[in-house]
């Protein structure tokens, strides 16, 4: 009896140690995170999108920016609106490394920077040249109400932007509920911001505001469209 009461109490012990877990201490991978969070944006249905168009609009204190997109994505094509009376900018992103003026890399890096903004979740699972980690302790501390976090690291030499490092912060259903921007991997935040007003494009689901907690800048966009194939 007495060793039935001490096997007893052991197996006791495991089910509430068991039971007690929380659900970011389980061996879930950052891959298999940041998958699970591309997923939840609907990056598995982004093959049936024929086009996207948005507008980009930054308010950052000093200064607004404001650019209107069509992306084609099976073939690559962007087409950037014409301001004003300046006509439309249509290429094959294909194309640039082979323009010499220079023109078509300056508005590309546009592009991918304001589509970054949009689709990053899906940016980060598409791109084999980045790492995931597991967030650094003293990095999740900028939002200390996120349910988990990511990052995502840039090498050198790779992309428009090489270096830079990206804290994302999602909650239990693995949107997205924050985002933290480090140029260059520095370790000062460049900019921070909350990913709010999500609203859904077909099988995508877009957030569509992002501000800053200090109210120093602020992205969002509108005119959002998004053509499925039949």
């Amino acid at each position: 009896m007495r060793l039935l009461t001490k096997l007893s109490a052991l197996t006791v012990l495991l089910f509430s140690i068991g039971c007690n877990q929380k659900p970011e201490e389980s061996a879930e991978s950052p891959q298999e995170a940041m998958q699970k969070v591309a997923q939840a944006a609907g990056v598995d249905g982004f093959g049936s999108v024929e086009s996207m168009s948005y507008t980009f609009i930054a308010d950052l204190g000093d200064k607004q920016v404001v650019r209107s997109w069509t992306w084609l994505p099976k073939s690559n094509e962007v087409t950037l609106k014409g301001e004003a009376e300046a006509e439309d900018v249509r290429y094959l992103r294909s194309e640039v490394a082979s323009d010499e003026s220079g023109k078509l890399e300056t508005i590309d890096q546009q592009f991918v920077n304001d589509l970054y903004w949009m689709i990053f979740p899906f940016q980060v699972v598409w791109d084999s040249s980045l790492s995931i980690e597991a967030l650094p302790e003293e990095a999740a501390a900028v939002f200390p109400d996120a349910h988990a976090g990511l990052r995502v690291r840039y090498p050198e030499g790779v992309g428009y932007t090489p270096g830079d490092v990206y804290d994302l912060f999602y909650d239990e259903n693995y949107q997205v509920s924050h985002w933290v921007f480090r140029k260059g991997g520095s370790e000062k935040p460049t900019r921070a911001s909350e990913w709010e007003d999500y609203q859904s494009f077909g099988p995508l689901s877009i957030s569509l505001n992002r501000t800053s907690p200090d109210s120093s800048f602020r992205i969002w966009f509108e005119d959002v469209e998004v053509e499925l194939s039949e």
